[in-house]
């Protein structure tokens, strides 16, 4: 939590109903996971990246407090189980000009809100193109499976990089965003 709080420059967690579970997560990690360096270094950063994402949640609430007001009108959640045509299904829906899909930069680091009209100068892009190429990187060390990871982050979701790295991270295949509609 140091470390987030060192990254971010913030320290107010909000409702710390979380820490019991974090403490639990944590020492499943440590004692029946069985992780080898390369496992603990990347489940360090992942409690690092989503522990400094609450922060900055946190602080974009406080500095804005009506946002826990603002409606979601009409929300599309697609649920499946693994190769029952939820892909398929999120893919079509994406293409509806009406809806609101989630860029994997958003997915990765959702606060600050997202200007609409900043696809190409958002910061938060390199920072997801540096994590799906160190992903797809160890991906291809341990399959022996050359992967392409150009323009990931700018997708309109997660799911092409879920796609190619759930053979090296089967648990991926279980994160499925959801379809967003557009604020008008």
């Amino acid at each position: 939590m140091a470390a987030a709080q060192r990254c971010t420059g913030l320290s107010d967690w909000g409702d710390e109903s979380f820490r019991m579970a974090l403490r639990l997560l944590l020492d499943a990690y440590k004692h029946t996971a069985k992780l080898h360096l390369i496992g603990r270094l990347a489940i360090r950063q992942e409690c690092i990246r989503l522990l400094s994402n609450r922060l900055r949640i946190q602080d974009e609430l406080k500095r804005y407090p009506l946002i826990v007001h603002s409606p979601i009108k009409k929300p599309l959640v697609i649920v499946g189980l693994p190769r029952t045509g939820t892909t398929l299904l999120h893919n079509l829906l994406a293409q509806d000009p009406a809806a609101r899909v989630p860029h994997m930069w958003e997915l990765l680091q959702p606060s600050p809100s997202p200007d609409p009209e900043a696809t190409t100068t958002e910061p938060r892009l390199e920072m997801a193109e540096q994590m799906v190429r160190k992903a797809l990187a160890l991906c291809s060390c341990c399959s022996g499976v050359g992967l392409n990871i150009i323009g990931y982050s700018s997708l309109p979701s997660i799911f092409s990089f879920l796609m190619r790295s759930s053979r090296c991270f089967p648990m991926l295949a279980w994160c499925k965003p959801t379809v967003i509609p557009r604020q008008p």
